[in-house]
């Protein structure tokens, strides 16, 4: 048995780093997203502030940028 652990570690170390690289890839910081009506924008909070997004993919714009805490797109 502890050979066969052996023999796995080598295999399980050099995956290491591309399950990390894959979990990068996940916004988990997204809350709240919320879809417009027409189905081409995304709206999400990010940092207290809201932010708006194409649904095709792109760069997020902010559609607030104040002290205050938004939170809940519709």
């Amino acid at each position: 048995m502890n050979r066969a652990i052996l023999r796995t570690a080598p295999v399980a170390l050099l995956l290491l780093p591309a399950l990390v690289r894959a979990q990068q890839d996940t916004a988990r910081w997204l809350r709240n997203a919320a879809i417009s009506p027409d189905g081409r924008t995304i709206a999400f909070c990010y940092q207290g502030d809201i932010w708006r997004v194409p649904a095709e993919g792109g760069d997020a714009v902010p559609l607030t940028t104040n002290e205050a805490f938004d939170h809940s797109p519709v």
